[in-house]
């Protein structure tokens, strides 16, 4: 699949010109490349100008007018083209799909806002057997949040933070089409409308209630860890106590301990994935919806929110500021005592006035969201059955065995406390 086709930066570039002139007539003039994503290769593409009159340009439409998508204006002069990393660990079958469905979502969601965050989409294809999968977008300026946060003050930082919350509530709050019917990713039908799909963390969908979705995420990291080098599948004794639970106890779990209401999850909602203006300090973009799917309103705090100390941790989690934050976000910052610099990663200012301006805006917290703490549980939990890095040769060959027998060891050892707290 494309494998060698995308490992030259300059085929890629060559691709994307490709892709501008067939569905747009438009020839590129430069490329820059813009941050880190492991998951894709994204390019600034700035275009040359149109020859002959806008009039005459903006009466051609390209091939075909796709699901999702927006004609890209004359007057546009550049555009942020995302090519898929195929060796990412995602479903190449379905990701970009479900991002720019996502995106229409999100749109949808934050229309009341005095800024578009999200950018129009041009067009897109999925992978195929020569071509990654890739989308042509709108570029939006700004400059990622996880850089300028810092740089600001403590007031700045607030009224940042502010935005996030109004954004955030908007989410929450959103209420999806009906076209959307269960749970899992997100996809176009043949009629345009906006569906449940297959996610774009491989583990198959559409799912009918949350629990089912849970259960195949459980199966699914059970096969994987089978397929693992390293793990060869759990040993006998813990693989019966895991298809014991699978088989008795996570259903029940899911069902006595979420909210059943469909809820759009972004997925990868923080700082790095967030466009600030440097002068007015106003947002400007929410990028990378790759991993957006339809879950429960606990979710996004399972995946998101890290660098602004709002991301949920497991119970056995070996950072101790991790567990505290944790008890934060369940019980509350009122009620617990976070004074004094641990010289953890965790920024406990920003923690705090999150948590302020979340209830400012009357964004559902994890201690006000049924079972958020258990749920939080069964997500790590899950992750724990086969961790992604264990698959990638890249991390096994820059450790020793040692390290990584005794890796495996500690992660049997979660396994096993996250069963006996369940009674499994």
């Amino acid at each position: 699949m494309a494998s060698e086709f995308i490992r030259s930066s300059s085929q890629r570039e060559k691709f994307i010109a490709s892709l501008l002139r067939d569905h747009y007539g438009r020839e590129c003039s430069a490329f820059h490349t813009l941050g880190w994503d492991s998951n894709n290769f994204v390019y600034r593409v700035q275009l040359a100008p149109i020859e002959g009159t806008r009039a005459k340009f903006d009466n051609v439409q390209p091939p075909r007018q796709q699901p999702g998508t927006t004609v890209l204006p004359s007057s546009t002069n550049e555009v942020v083209a995302r090519i898929s990393n195929i060796e990412a660990i995602l479903n190449e079958d379905v990701r970009v799909e479900n991002e720019v469905a996502a995106m229409c979502l999100m749109r949808n969601a934050l229309g009341s806002l005095d800024t578009m965050l999200v950018p129009d989409v041009f067009a897109w294809g999925r992978s195929t057997s020569e071509t990654p999968g890739w989308i042509i977008q709108e570029f939006k300026d700004g400059v990622q949040l996880d850089k300028a946060f810092d740089n600001v003050d403590l007031a700045t930082q607030q009224k940042i933070q502010k935005q996030i919350a109004e954004m955030f509530k908007l989410i929450q709050d959103y209420r999806l089409p009906a076209s959307i019917v269960g749970y899992g990713g997100l996809a176009f039908a043949k009629s345009g409308e906006i569906i449940t799909g297959p996610t774009s963390i491989p583990c198959g969908g559409p799912f009918d209630t949350l629990e089912d979705m849970y259960a195949q995420m459980m199966r699914w990291q059970l096969d994987d860890s089978k397929a693992s080098p390293i793990l060869n599948g759990w040993d006998e004794q813990l693989q019966k106590r895991l298809n014991h639970f699978l088989a008795e106890g996570i259903v029940p779990l899911v069902r006595n301990n979420s909210v059943a209401r469909q809820t759009f999850v972004h997925g990868d909602l923080d700082t790095y994935n967030m466009l600030v203006d440097p002068i007015s300090n106003r947002l400007t973009a929410i990028l990378d919806f790759e991993l957006s799917h339809v879950a429960s309103p606990a979710e996004e705090y399972f995946y998101s929110l890290t660098n602004l100390g709002s991301m949920l941790a497991g119970p056995f989690d070996d950072n101790p500021d991790e567990i505290l934050l944790r008890k934060c976000l369940l019980e509350g910052f009122d009620k617990v005592d976070t004074s004094g610099d641990r010289g953890g990663k965790i920024n406990w200012i920003a923690a705090r006035v999150t948590d302020h301006e979340f209830t400012q805006a009357g964004v559902l917290s994890p201690s006000e969201i049924k079972g958020c703490g258990e749920l939080a549980n069964l997500k790590w939990f899950l992750e724990s059955l086969s961790p992604p890095y264990f698959h990638m040769p890249r991390w096994v060959k820059g450790h020793k065995q040692e390290f990584i027998d005794k890796e495996k060891q500690a992660i049997r050892s979660t396994i096993e406390k996250y069963l006996d707290h369940w009674g499994f």
